[in-house]
């Protein structure tokens, strides 16, 4: 099970309505790369929650330390420097 805790449930359903709140469901037609667009949408929706109550193994834009990503930036920044 990916949410054993009510913590990990807590923060996956913030992860989930924060999708919604940044209007990720709407964004698919401009970022045509889909893997790259959901690691980029995740990147952006975990900038505002607690890595440590997040279940499994969650990007980060310090997931990447190569590319140098600022945290906050959103999907477009992320996107853009990928």
């Amino acid at each position: 099970m990916c949410c054993a805790t009510n913590e990990h449930r807590t923060e996956v359903l913030k992860h989930e309505c924060l999708h919604i709140a940044f209007s990720h469901l709407t964004m698919f037609d401009h970022l045509s790369d889909k893997e790259i667009r959901n690691i980029c949408f995740d990147i952006e929706v975990n900038s505002y929650l607690n890595r440590a109550k997040l279940p499994g193994k969650p990007v980060f834009h310090d997931s990447f330390p190569n590319l140098g990503l600022e945290p906050k930036k959103g999907t477009s920044y992320y996107y853009e420097n990928y």
